[in-house]
């Protein structure tokens, strides 16, 4: 799980920047995944926004919590990729908040097993050679 603050991650585009870099950055070590351990990782993500309450727990060995509907959604939205054979998958509250640079654009997806109508949202890089 990775958080930010709302003004560091939508500035720039971070949270999404952030997913592609490290897509990005797998496909170009593929190989040395692959020779060193016969596999190349795979992974999906979700994004969400909202308060989240932070909190520190324990006495003798402390551990640092987060709380909040963000997490369970994220959560949902996560679940939601694999059922829709999606990489990422990103909610309308995050999605309308943010100004995609032209790289990115985002495409509404329809889901239906979800307990929690959710207005979802997959982004892709864009082939500006193309354009």
């Amino acid at each position: 799980m990775v958080t930010w603050t709302l003004k560091k991650g939508l500035k720039n585009s971070n949270w999404v920047r952030t997913y592609f870099y490290m897509r990005n950055e797998i496909d170009r070590l593929k190989e040395k995944y692959l020779n060193k351990y016969h596999f190349v990782p795979e992974f999906t993500a979700s994004f969400h926004s909202g308060e989240v309450v932070l909190g520190e727990i324990g006495d003798v060995k402390s551990q640092i919590v987060f709380h909040g509907e963000p997490l369970y959604t994220t959560a949902l939205v996560e679940k939601c990729c694999t059922q829709l054979n999606k990489q990422i998958l990103a909610t309308a509250d995050i999605v309308n908040m943010a100004s995609l640079p032209v790289i990115y654009s985002a495409e509404r997806v329809d889901q239906h097993d979800s307990s929690r109508a959710l207005e979802l949202f997959t982004i892709r890089e864009v082939d500006l050679e193309r354009l």
